[in-house]
């Protein structure tokens, strides 16, 4: 009942902690997450194997646990070709990829929505602390393509003294 697929988000409420338990969040608020396009069709077309759950265990009607989790998630790093990638890393990849400029293959996102759609409560701090760094060549690549755009917009400088 917390998963809107068709209207493209999430609730999220509670965790489970290591153990298999429900915990409250770690910052105690409840928050709606975006589901793209592909995620929600996915969830519409997988089978139900439980009534409580979206994502099962094996065993039971209870919650994929973390070490089931981890179990599962092997395969998936196989299959990517990266024996070495972790699970939490998909959350950075998701900042990443959300914070990232549109014209870099990003979304563009402003900090403050990143920081609300991931759980952050400090506004977008974090995220721009941490995830706004740029490599110096598409710093200045963007800036010059901004430069460029704005060119036909300016009007044109006038030197002083002239």
């Amino acid at each position: 009942r917390h998963i809107h697929a068709r209207e493209g988000y999430l609730e999220i409420r509670q965790q489970v902690d290591p153990r298999g338990r429900i915990t409250p969040l770690k910052n105690s608020l409840q928050r709606l997450a975006p589901l793209s396009p592909e995620l929600s069709d996915a969830y519409l077309a997988m089978p139900r194997l439980s009534d409580r759950w979206a994502v099962p265990g094996p065993r039971d009607d209870k919650p994929l646990t973390h070490s089931g989790r981890n179990r599962y998630w092997s395969p998936v790093r196989a299959m990517a070709g990266d024996p070495s990638f972790e699970l939490y890393t998909c959350k950075h990849r998701a900042i990443t990829w959300m914070i990232t400029p549109v014209e870099s293959g990003g979304l563009g996102l402003d900090p403050a929505t990143v920081a609300e759609n991931v759980g952050h409560q400090d506004g977008g701090i974090t995220i721009a602390k941490y995830y706004l760094k740029l490599d110096q060549r598409k710093a200045v690549e963007r800036a010059r393509k901004a430069m460029a755009r704005a060119a036909g917009q300016a009007p044109p400088l006038r030197v002083v003294g002239e």
